[in-house]
């Protein structure tokens, strides 16, 4: 599991390595724009126009020094923009080289931008973007969101240095940034690069040190993990095990408009080792869901009898709109309880009017548009600002209060999916596949992560292992079938976890 870091850690992991061990400021300007050409050089012509935007800060003069190598490297079609009053001494330094070598240069004041250097951005085969850095702590505004917004519009492959201008810890994720090819990470990676709306801006990221310590990189303090090389395992099955060992779970979900959540999470149940899945459903749906699969017992009722033959409960798939009284009953049985889909709007209503008092383990599986209603919920002066004016660091701060005011584990799936608790920094998974992103896709996750609970795994590593799974069946199902429907996700689920 990989630490990811802060923009401001980044910063104190910079000025530790100028202050404490001696290392001059553009000794490590040098080596990051170095080590940021060496990669970029793998993935351009060197006949193709290439532009170089920089701000006054380091990344400015971290871009200025690709631009040097560019040219040293045989790059002959290049065009140097500079921008920004303030102007970092390192920085200085690179646009006096920069200007040495006679470079083709435009600066940029006041707002005004010729239309040649419109039409350079416009023509320009790559674009490096050196604008801003990490510590931005505002919306862009002025040249720079000018020059931002005319780079979004070329067709140029961007490259990034240490982060798409615009972005920043503390900036809110509706602001205009750079949507980025590739992303040029400086030390270790950044949380900001993980947040559900601009994780996409990023592009790839590929990650490069200059010059930074290794001891101060292993000692920074995360702000959460990325999961992405996890290895997730089970311990086998006892050569005696059978259906009534490996655990029993039962499913609510289903309404009369629909019907195949319930299907599908009872199915991914089992490929997930639990040895019986019951599912209770409104009888006017019975006929359907009964008809859908013989390993599943399926009951006419929402009602359970005997409580005590089930290890785990899952709740939610399929559920429609009203089903708060059923969720409470749920909810008083203590027993292991993943909630998801239609589960978690009956859940933020229970909580908002005080009813969630006493419960067993949650899981709570939301996709972005629940979480706004948890979020409403739960942690109110959010409502309205998940993923349109709430800041990343913001985001992961909710995501862990949410989780420390319900007692949940929280499950947020979008474009990379984040698992908070109230112990530990949220862990991401990012994936990077939306050919995941199917109808019926979550209805599979939440089943997976059910099964697992139910046959003994941890609250905590079913979640885990079961985002992980997922995103390992979906990647074989794209590379096996292309773009796939839901159906074909279940029986790959269940050979990555049989693995």
């Amino acid at each position: 599991m990989k630490n990811l870091i802060s923009g401001k850690m980044t910063q104190l992991i910079d000025e530790s390595s100028q202050s404490e061990y001696k290392i001059p400021p553009v000794v490590l300007m040098e080596q990051a724009g170095l080590k940021a050409w060496q990669f970029i050089e793998t993935k351009i012509e060197d006949d193709e126009p290439f532009v170089v935007v920089a701000g006054g800060g380091n990344n400015g003069g971290d871009a200025l020094v690709i631009a040097r190598e560019a040219i040293n490297n045989g790059v002959t079609d290049i065009l140097v923009i500079l921008l920004g009053k303030h102007i970092s001494e390192s920085s200085q330094i690179q646009r006096d080289i920069i200007k040495s070598y006679g470079i083709p240069t435009v600066h940029i004041e006041d707002g005004i931008i010729d239309s040649q250097t419109l039409q350079a951005i416009d023509s320009a085969k790559y674009i490096v973007d050196g604008i801003t850095g990490t510590g931005l702590s505002s919306p862009i505004r002025g040249d720079a969101l000018k020059l931002i917004e005319a780079i979004n519009n070329s067709d140029a492959e961007v490259f990034s240095v240490d982060i798409p201008s615009g972005l920043g810890d503390d900036v809110e994720v509706s602001s205009t940034s750079i949507k980025a090819n590739y992303t040029i990470c400086m030390g270790p990676l950044k949380s900001v690069y993980y947040n559900p709306t601009v994780h996409a801006k990023c592009g790839a990221v590929e990650c490069v040190n200059p010059s930074f310590p290794p001891f101060l990189i292993k000692a920074s303090k995360p702000s959460a993990y990325l999961a992405d090389d996890e290895e997730p395992s089970l311990i086998p099955l006892d050569i005696d095990a059978y259906k009534k060992t490996r655990g029993h779970l039962a499913v609510f979900g289903g309404s009369k408009n629909f019907t195949g959540a319930v299907r599908l999470a009872s199915r991914s149940a089992f490929v997930s080792r639990v040895g019986l899945v019951s599912c209770f459903v409104e009888p006017e749906i019975y006929p359907i869901i009964a008809s859908e699969s013989p390993s599943v017992i399926v009951q006419p009722t929402t009602e359970i009898d005997d409580i005590d033959s089930y290890t785990a409960l899952l709740a939610g798939p399929g559920w429609g709109e009203g089903r708060e009284m059923l969720l409470d009953s749920l909810l008083k049985t203590l027993k292991p309880l993943v909630i998801d889909a239609d589960g978690i709007r009956a859940f933020a209503n229970l909580y908002k009017s005080g009813k969630v008092v006493g419960h067993g383990t949650i899981v709570l599986t939301p996709h972005m548009g629940e979480l706004r209603a948890l979020a409403a919920a739960v942690c109110p002066e959010y409502e309205g600002k998940v993923g349109f004016s709430d800041r990343p660091s913001d985001f992961l701060n909710l995501l862990q209060n949410i989780s420390i005011k319900t007692g949940a584990i929280i499950v947020c799936k979008a474009s990379v999916t984040l698992i908070a608790t109230a112990a530990r920094k949220p862990i991401i998974v990012s994936g990077d596949n939306p050919a995941l992103g199917v109808a019926g896709s979550g209805d599979v996750l939440a089943g997976c992560i059910a099964g697992l609970l139910a046959g003994g795994l941890s609250p905590y590593k079913s979640a885990l292992y079961g985002v992980l799974w997922h995103k390992e069946a979906g990647l074989k199902a794209f590379k096996k079938n292309g773009y796939f429907d839901t159906e074909t996700l279940i029986p790959l689920l269940g050979k990555v976890i049989a693995k």
